[in-house]
């Protein structure tokens, strides 16, 4: 493992090292020599299963992405990582917003996993909350793996409106988020992700999932499910897309 951008590095769940130079070094130590188990997802965070019991977590943010052997270095290259066989890994983030750290047990530092709690569970982390929906779908504390683009997918598939609070929700309608939360994120896995500008799949190809969107930056189009007029608002200082017909 090598890296010229030690900012990046966040301290483990094991020790309490706050220098980003020595947070680096000590990441690099725990990595080389072990072997990768697995790929797993946590959140946001793409985690490799170390046979020493650690997960190497990184989370691309907005600009990061992980590529296998590129046929050419770049000047945003900010971690590489040599694996047997002659292949590199490469992370690669134009914006630096990307982080890579330590973890043993990755569960502990988010909120679950829509794809693997009950309906039950699910409501009850949210029904009781005051907050706007859309900022506690984009909450990882309460629920992880959503971001910005599925949030939107996710309520319009809902039928909900993105400005609604949590408490106010019926059983009925946590019922459909929950069954949204599902549906889009099983999608967008299948489509291996949502390319817009920067995202990449390990082999350089983009993500299908833009092209199958419902609602995310489609502002100003008929709606697909009832033909209204597709509306931008900005909730949290995110961009929000919505139908202003069938979300309610």
């Amino acid at each position: 493992m090598e890296s010229d951008t030690p900012r990046i590095f966040r301290g483990s769940q094991r020790q309490q090292i706050t220098n980003p130079k020595r947070i680096y070094e000590y990441t690099r130590h725990a990595v080389i020599g072990k072997k990768i188990k697995s790929v797993e997802r946590f959140g946001k965070n793409i985690a490799f299963v170390l046979s020493s019991g650690n997960n190497l977590l990184i989370h691309l943010m907005m600009t990061g992405q992980i590529l296998l052997n590129p046929d050419r270095k770049s000047p945003h290259d900010r971690m590489r990582i040599d694996l047997s066989g002659g292949v590199r890994l490469i992370f690669n983030d134009v914006r630096k917003f990307g982080r890579v750290r330590l973890a043993a047990n990755p569960q502990d530092l988010v909120g679950p996993d829509p794809l693997k709690i009950s309906l039950a569970e699910f409501r009850n982390r949210l029904r009781k909350k005051n907050g706007i929906i859309k900022s506690l779908l984009l909450n990882q504390n309460i629920i992880s793996g959503i971001g910005n683009i599925y949030a939107d997918e996710v309520l319009w598939f809902a039928g909900i409106r993105s400005l609604r609070r949590g408490r106010d929700l019926s059983s009925a309608e946590l019922s459909r988020l929950y069954r949204a939360c599902r549906r889009v994120l099983k999608n967008a896995i299948n489509k291996e992700g949502t390319t817009m500008r920067n995202y990449r799949k390990p082999d350089d190809s983009e993500g299908g999932y833009y092209a199958v969107r419902k609602v995310y930056q489609r502002t100003g189009e008929k709606c697909s499910r009832d033909g209204a007029i597709i509306k931008r608002i900005v909730v949290g200082q995110r961009a929000t897309h919505f139908c202003p017909k069938h979300q309610k």
